[in-house]
């Protein structure tokens, strides 16, 4: 008798799906007082939303909120649905259900070179404009210009690393 009930719960488990470490926009945190580190999204999950929640809830179908709790304490590794990590669904998880499947790396809002908030790689930093030296010498690299002059002015103005 215990055997039919092992197949129905392995079957359950496969239908239903499963947690797993988080492996898509992931980085790796040490914790604070021991010496291991735990996965956590390189992206915190607050700062993007689904498209459509009620469609990601019946496409990913998360059936224990237990999840959800878990993952609010940064010293345990942050788990997904399985489905998120899989083939067929990876795609869908990351245009449609960044948040419930972690994948806010992958936004358009996230998953770009800002070049308001990133300096620019050495290797391709250079002044677009041609006074740059200029504008230097007034001294209005910085200040309410400073976002202009790391796009217009990078090298002259010395935001490269």
């Amino acid at each position: 008798m215990p055997f039919p009930l092992i197949v129905l719960a392995l079957l359950c488990e496969i239908v239903n799906g499963a947690d797993e470490n988080i492996k898509v926009c992931s980085i790796s945190v040490p914790v604070p007082g021991q010496n291991n580190a735990v996965v956590r999204p390189s992206v915190p999950v607050e700062y993007c939303q689904d498209r459509d929640a009620a469609a990601c809830f019946e496409i990913f179908k998360p059936t224990d909120n237990n999840i959800f709790a878990n993952n609010r304490m940064p010293n345990q590794n942050y788990q997904v649905l399985d489905k998120c990590q899989q083939e067929p669904y990876i795609m869908l998880a990351r245009q449609m259900c960044p948040w419930m499947c972690a994948t806010c790396c992958m936004t358009k809002e996230y998953n770009c070179e800002n070049a308001t908030t990133l300096l620019p790689p050495p290797t391709t930093c250079r002044d677009e404009r041609q006074n740059c030296a200029a504008i230097r010498a007034t001294n209005s690299c910085g200040g309410v210009f400073r976002t202009t002059m790391m796009q217009q002015c990078a090298r002259t103005c010395g935001y490269c690393t």
